[in-house]
């Protein structure tokens, strides 16, 4: 039962995440103009890869553009916040669930490649 309600949650934030998203995008007429990366910090099969995977079906359907997911595990999320750290921010990868890359991971590694709170920022 706890799985459930851990999957409803996480289907929950991703969907307000995504209806925030969409009202930007009708003020926007030229995003996205090229394929969306969601990075998943979690493997595949997990129950944050089917709900990125069922929110990123509906998101190609609603922006009429491919979003596709991609899985990075490991390093305690490191390695999918790496990515998008790296990325040019310009709003085409984003990062998927997993609040903990933002408290758990900097308290548990002190020698981390990015800072995830200035780094992994919404950019205006």
């Amino acid at each position: 039962m706890p799985r459930f309600f851990l999957a409803a949650a996480t289907l929950a934030t991703m969907l307000a995440a995504t209806s925030i998203g969409a009202v930007t995008v009708v003020a926007q007429d030229s995003f996205p103009a090229r394929p969306i990366r969601m990075i998943n910090p979690l493997p595949a099969g997990s129950a944050v890869d089917v709900i990125a995977r069922m929110v990123g079906e509906q998101l190609t359907s609603l922006w009429r553009q491919q979003v596709f997911v991609e899985n990075r595990p490991g390093a305690g999320g490191a390695l999918a916040a790496q990515a998008v750290a790296n990325a040019p921010p310009d709003g085409y990868t984003l990062l998927v669930g997993a609040g903990t890359i933002f408290t758990i991971l900097p308290a548990q590694q002190n020698k981390l490649t990015i800072d995830v709170n200035r780094d992994l920022v919404r950019s205006a």
